[in-house]
Order: C-alpha cells, then sequence, then structure tokens
C-alpha cells in the first residue's frame, strides 16, 4: 500500500491506499464510487473536472484507497 503522483505535461495522475480489485484480493467487501468534482468553484474562471475513485469496505465503512486524475 503506497501512494504514488505522476504529472506528464499538464495531466496529474495520483493514487494512495487500494484499489477495488486489491482490496477484494485481501479479503475486504470493497465498494467504490466514480465522480467528477470541480479543482476550485465551477463559476470561477479556469476551474477544471477532476476525476476521483474511492474505494471503501462494506463493513467497516472504513476509507481504502483513492485515485485522482485532473489537469
Amino acid at each position: 500500500m503506497g501512494t504514488q503522483v505522476v504529472k506528464v505535461f499538464e495531466l496529474t495522475i495520483a493514487r494512495t491506499g487500494l484499489r477495488d480489485s486489491e482490496a477484494a484480493e485481501v479479503g475486504f467487501e470493497s465498494v467504490t464510487l466514480e465522480t467528477e468534482i470541480w479543482d476550485h468553484k465551477a463559476c470561477y474562471p479556469g476551474s477544471q473536472k477532476l476525476h476521483i475513485r474511492i474505494t471503501g469496505d462494506r463493513h467497516t465503512q472504513r476509507l481504502l484507497g483513492a485515485q485522482i486524475v485532473g489537469h
């Protein structure tokens, strides 16, 4: 379990913890939410969408990991 961040030109990709498939491999009953959020208020100029994915354990409601991609 670790944290990685990669930047390619203006695109940044980051992750920490477990992905849903990794969580299932070690015995968690994972649940994953994927959504888009704004990096700051959408009404302000220059706002960009971020794609985020959060994985948790269904039984303990513990956060297991997250991934995010954005400009």
